[in-house]
């Protein structure tokens, strides 16, 4: 049996009640047999305390012990990686009784979620905090780490049309260059991030750019810190399974205008009860001229 503990400074034996009749011995890790006499110290980490007990007609115990594992320093984050692909992984360090518990939190989440191993996560920035828990139970300080990131204005353009890019959790002040993937790497920009690592650029797609599924890539020079952003080149400007805008009106728009489609026929009545009365009065004037001229 091992007992870890966390606040384990020492060992005490009780034997009041046998005090003035045995002699108490003990040994730490195989070592020399010592007689006990008070609390015993330990250090961190693993130790097998024996100890054996003999009485003044000189007959003597069985051995008996306990594996105490102490531990009284609190273990670290040592491990905060996210690769080009978005896979998270987190890591942490106890040198004496071992990582028990890793644990993150994204983007201010009010629960803490259970590190089991590699997490993908989205291309957008994000706010990570971090914590381990050793196996004495101890608990670390919170990491914080702003993970690179970025985002396009628009998902799927035309070629010709222009982007705006932004990218965030770079080094301060670093070089960060927008390329754009299809085939060979075409640079669209160099930028300099500001005092937080972040920075937004417009950029222009190629005229000449291939129609289809392209990537938009941020390398960061000092980091080596990389995003990748999907977007579309499409004749239309659109994404696969969107509807392009084509600037004609629909049923709903006309709607919208305050025209009502059921007044329709009411204007039609009054246009063709105008007709008729022209047609009424023009036929009343040549009755009457050539009433006059037969008259005449």
């Amino acid at each position: 049996m091992i007992i870890c503990a966390a606040d384990v400074r020492s060992i005490n034996v009780d034997w009041n009640y046998m005090r003035d009749r045995a002699d108490v011995e003990y040994r730490l890790n195989a070592g020399e047999w010592r007689a006990y006499k008070a609390p015993v110290p330990l250090d961190d980490g693993i130790i097998l305390f024996e100890y054996r007990v003999g009485d003044k007609a000189g007959n003597q115990s069985a051995v008996g012990g306990v594996t105490v594992l102490a531990d009284s320093v609190a273990p670290t984050v040592n491990t905060i990686d996210l690769s080009s692909q978005r896979v998270l992984t987190l890591g942490g360090e106890d040198a004496t009784s071992g990582i028990a518990l890793i644990e993150y939190t994204l983007d201010g989440a009010s629960e803490w979620a259970t590190y089991a191993g590699p997490v993908t996560i989205g291309t957008s920035s994000q706010a990570l905090q971090v914590r381990v828990t050793d196996a004495a139970g101890h608990t670390s300080d919170v990491t914080d780490t702003q993970l690179v990131g970025g985002t396009l204005s628009e998902e799927g353009v035309k070629p010709g049309d222009t982007v705006e890019v932004t990218g965030t959790g770079f080094a301060a002040d670093e070089s960060v260059a927008i390329e754009m993937h299809s085939g060979e790497p075409v640079l669209l920009a160099t930028v300099i991030t500001d005092a937080d690592g972040a920075f937004t650029e417009t950029v222009t797609v190629p005229k000449d750019a291939a129609l289809g599924e392209h990537e938009i890539v941020l390398r960061g020079a000092e980091s080596g810190s990389e995003v990748h952003l999907a977007f579309t080149v499409s004749a239309d400007g659109t994404v696969p399974g969107e509807t392009p805008d084509d600037g004609d009106t629909t049923p709903d728009e006309i709607a919208n205008t305050g025209f009502e489609p059921g007044v329709l026929p009411y204007f039609g009545g009054l246009v063709l009860l105008a007709g008729l009365v022209l047609l009424l009065a023009r036929r009343t004037s040549r009755t009457t001229d050539d009433d006059r001229n037969h008259t005449l």
